[in-house]
């Protein structure tokens, strides 16, 4: 949940075995959320396991706010108290040709920001990254006509056309959004100022900047405590962590059932400040 002005959506699943492709919705739950002050922010489901407001809301920075879910099965779910922290502008979004670690030439696409707080800061980042594509191979022609016809010349019953397209296709768009967690903070760093730090490296061999190339970088400020599930998240998933001192285990919600001992929540009751750029270039 962010300060956005929109409506807001809360997803809700259960867990799914690793033979299973998708996990099964959770449909029918009652679901509000409620502010420090007694008010309350109920959701609606508008498809299987996803909730959202009834209409656009905007919560009140540094005001808490508790998620209070009701199951079907009549077991009740409550978030701890989480804060929506203070708004942080995403300042500046830049481009520089660089080498990354492994000697690759390249665009790297980093981030800065400032603010006056007093306390460390931390970031969540996702990127939707939109690309020209023209094929190399270019035919302008397309299949036009096709009849079956008895007295073809060549006896097979079949008679193709081709003409000019009506329209060029040799232009097209794609477009991909961020797989992986993006995380950054200013506890280690002198100032509170997030300065240059990379979202995306894109290799000079990568077809998504060959013509013209856009990229949206979205900005999540959230605080400590979603930074460490994030932070162990990350861990967890990672690769290297089952060759390392990392045990992989249950990750600790913020979000735990009331009336029910054996109900286990995954996941994370976010609050959020939220801030977005765009950044347009051309392959020079």
């Amino acid at each position: 949940i962010t300060d956005e002005n929109k409506q807001q959506t809360i997803l809700l699943t259960r867990t799914f075995s690793f033979d299973e492709t998708d996990p099964t919705p959770e449909i029918g739950a009652q679901v509000s959320i409620v502010d420090e002050l007694g008010g309350t922010i109920d959701f609606i489901e508008n498809k299987p396991g996803n909730y959202s407001t009834i209409e656009a809301i905007s919560l009140e920075q540094d005001r808490a706010y508790t998620l209070q879910i009701t199951t079907t099965d009549n077991v009740i779910y409550e978030s701890n108290k989480t804060t929506l922290p203070s708004k942080i502008e995403l300042a500046e979004l830049k481009t520089q040709r660089k080498f990354n670690n492994s000697e690759n030439d390249g665009v790297s696409i980093m981030v800065s920001n400032s603010n006056n707080s007093s306390s460390a800061n931390y970031f969540r980042y996702e990127y939707e990254e939109t690309y020209k594509v023209i094929p190399p191979d270019y035919n302008p022609f397309d299949w036009d006509q096709v009849d079956y016809d008895f007295f073809c010349e060549d006896d097979d019953g079949w008679e193709v056309t081709v003409a000019v397209r009506d329209e060029p296709a040799n232009i097209c768009f794609a477009s991909n959004k961020s797989n992986h967690l993006i995380l950054a903070s200013t506890s280690n760093l002198t100032t509170n100022d997030l300065g240059d730090y990379e979202i995306r490296f894109v290799s000079n061999k990568n077809y998504a900047i060959s013509h013209r190339y856009s990229i949206l970088v979205k900005q999540y400020h959230h605080d400590i405590n979603a930074a460490a599930f994030f932070n162990s998240l990350e861990d967890f998933s990672s690769s290297e962590s089952i060759f390392s001192n990392v045990q992989t285990g249950m990750l600790k919600s913020n979000v735990s059932a009331k009336n029910s001992k054996d109900a286990i929540v995954f996941g994370y009751f976010e609050l959020s400040s939220y801030s977005e750029k765009r950044i347009f270039f051309n392959y020079e």
